[in-house]
């Protein structure tokens, strides 16, 4: 097994599933950011004073993720862009601005949304290689097939979106949508599914503004009963009690309300990150 594909190769030969492993977010804020990019985007790199002011603005905001994005053919000399979007719920937006530098940001308030509308989609594509050989490796050539698709103006690498061992990952904002294993071959087919309104429930890890056992809810129930439809469902709640968590959802065709229990399970040790070693996992079923 080749070294730089460890944790991705351990993750497919459990048979690891997708469902209900999207990262946690509710608002992003994106940087652009052309050196090479630090392990995480508050640890040195950029100025002391804008990493303070980024945590400042992430504590403001409330469950929001910052990343650094790029695109390796934009040099020195262009603008660099900032990006914010809210994915919470059905509220959906995306917000763009331009800066001379990063020292910029110190002026500017993120909390606020500042900028303009952005016509999204905006897709995230993780190429972080400091965080994981995994993501090096097989984000950029997925990178470089959207570029060439019909998402390819909105395409961007980016920091680390979570789950190393699930790459090539992609998110899909202003929905917050993650999307794991793709690959330059199933690319092109998930840009399209995602321009006709419809998620590609293959490579769906889940909603990011969505609690696991909600994600893992919704999946079951999207092929329970063949929804494909980015808004087909409506989230109404999440129960928990000592046993299992109750989810609720709305079909929005057919307005009836839809109630799934769910049940955490141990599973197989596997290392979440390369040259780490193997750690107990879960696995959230639908009961």
């Amino acid at each position: 097994m080749a070294a730089e594909s460890v944790c991705s190769q351990a993750s497919l030969a459990a048979l690891e599933p997708l469902a209900a492993t999207a990262s946690r977010a509710d608002n992003w804020v994106l940087v652009e950011y052309r050196e090479a990019w630090p392990r995480d985007p508050l640890d040195p790199g950029l100025p002391e004073d804008v990493r303070a002011h980024l945590r400042a603005q992430l504590e403001a905001i409330g469950a929001a993720k910052l990343l650094f994005v790029r695109r390796p053919e934009r040099r020195d000399g262009l603008p660099l862009r900032v990006f914010t979007a809210r994915a919470s719920g059905d509220e959906h937006s995306l917000m763009g601005l331009e800066v001379e530098r990063h020292e910029d940001l110190l002026g500017l308030e993120l909390a606020s949304r500042p900028g303009e509308p952005f016509e999204g989609p905006l897709v995230l594509v993780c190429g972080h290689g400091r965080r994981d050989p995994c993501c090096a490796r097989f984000g950029p050539p997925v990178y470089d097939e959207l570029r060439r698709g019909p998402l390819g103006d909105g395409v961007w690498q980016s920091s680390h979106l979570g789950g190393h061992r699930f790459a090539a990952n992609v998110a899909l904002l202003p929905e917050g949508l993650m999307f794991g294993r793709v690959s330059p071959a199933t690319a092109t087919a998930l840009a399209e599914r995602y321009l006709q309104g419809e998620i590609d429930l293959d490579r769906y890890r889940g909603r990011c503004s969505y609690p696991p056992a909600a994600q893992a809810a919704e999946r079951a129930l999207r092929e329970r009963e063949g929804l494909l439809g980015i808004g087909d469902l409506e989230l109404l709640g999440v129960d928990k009690n000592e046993r299992m968590m109750r989810v609720r959802f709305r079909v929005r065709r057919s307005g009836a309300i839809e109630e799934l229990d769910v049940a955490e399970e141990e599973g197989p040790s596997l290392p979440l990150s390369c040259a780490e070693e193997p750690e107990p996992t879960k696995r959230l079923r639908v009961v």
